[in-house]
């Protein structure tokens, strides 16, 4: 499957008839790039600014302070990830459990093209940032809030067609395929660490496996009666 990787952000000085959303998107991009790969606590604002082109001024023209640069840095990971797995999983021209199956493949190639390296840059963000700041805690919260319905709400669309099973509680379902495709990622990228590193694999075949089609949390789901 086929994805379309996230946009680099551009580089060179924003000109005074540029609008304000195109510089801010500048930074924003460049930001989340180097916030995904070090850390929010390790990215210093010189060097967002350096890879957007855009003078210390200006930054503080758009964001108040680094916090407010980063809750804003939360938004755009949502917008980018609607737009993309998002819009594959409220695919209504397909079934319920193939618009889900589409939406881990997106993300399984999505974390293969970066190696397994980096990880979610919204879990990471959830991970550093919610026991360090209030709003960070909130912002990031809800944003879980609003991926746990959407997937428990195509999991009842599932439940309703009879292609799982009726006893299935869509919302408990989606926590197990979401620890599943979170365990799958950790068990990949350890996988990638222990053969960088010439050792022997901790992982059976059969599992690896399973990990490379991405679709191992779709195989906890429970069947329909007689399947």
């Amino acid at each position: 499957m086929s994805t379309t990787p996230p946009k680099q952000p551009s580089q060179g000085a924003a000109s005074p008839s540029e609008p304000i959303t195109t510089t801010r998107e500048r930074i924003l991009e460049a930001g989340a790039a180097i916030v995904h790969a070090k850390g929010f606590n390790n990215t210093g604002l010189k060097e967002v600014l350096d890879a957007s082109g855009v003078p210390k001024g200006s930054f503080y023209f758009y964001f108040k302070n680094k916090e407010a640069f980063g809750l804003e840095l939360i938004d755009h990971h949502l917008a980018f990830f609607a737009a993309n797995p998002g819009a594959l999983l409220m695919d209504r021209d397909k079934p319920p459990l193939e618009r889900l199956g589409n939406f881990i493949d997106w993300f399984r190639e999505f974390y293969r093209d970066k190696g397994f390296c980096l990880g979610c840059p919204v879990g990471n963000l959830i991970q550093e940032m919610s026991d360090l700041s209030p709003p960070f805690r909130e912002k990031l919260g809800k944003a879980m809030e609003g991926l746990n319905r959407g997937m428990a709400h195509v999991l009842a669309e599932a439940k309703e067609r009879g292609d799982i099973g009726p006893d299935l509680d869509p919302v408990e379902a989606f926590g197990l395929a979401s620890a599943a495709l979170t365990g799958n990622l950790s068990t990949t990228y350890l996988s990638a660490l222990f053969a960088g590193a010439g050792l022997p694999q901790p992982f059976s075949p059969e599992v690896l496996a399973q990990l490379d089609r991405g679709r191992l949390p779709c195989t906890l789901l429970p069947a329909r009666p007689g399947d």
